[in-house]
């Protein structure tokens, strides 16, 4: 899994360079239909979001994400680092009660 996630990764980057952000979302679209439960895939779609539509998107395919890889340490950490600072305090008691 580990070589289509870094082919994954060169085909994003080689979209990212030429501006084909359309292409790109396709790709990671895609990957992760075939492999809902990977958080690589799923951070790289955010991580994609966060550079070319903002925060808004980036944030609601955060929550998807969650859901499909709800035990997942670094989406929480990238769930708790986009948390607001009042609502940090409130997602690590989350973090903790998960596991």
């Amino acid at each position: 899994m580990n070589s289509s996630i870094s082919r994954i990764s060169k085909i994003l980057i080689e979209t990212l360079i030429t501006g084909n952000q359309v292409k790109a979302r396709s790709v990671l679209e895609r990957a992760r239909l075939k492999n809902p439960a990977s958080p690589e895939l799923w951070k790289r779609a955010i991580e994609l979001e966060k550079r070319v539509s903002g925060n808004e998107i980036a944030d609601r395919l955060l929550s998807r994400a969650m859901q499909e890889c709800a035990a997942s340490g670094s989406l929480w950490a990238e769930a708790i680092e986009c948390a607001s600072r009042p609502a940090r305090k409130v997602n690590l008691t989350s973090v903790f009660l998960c596991f």
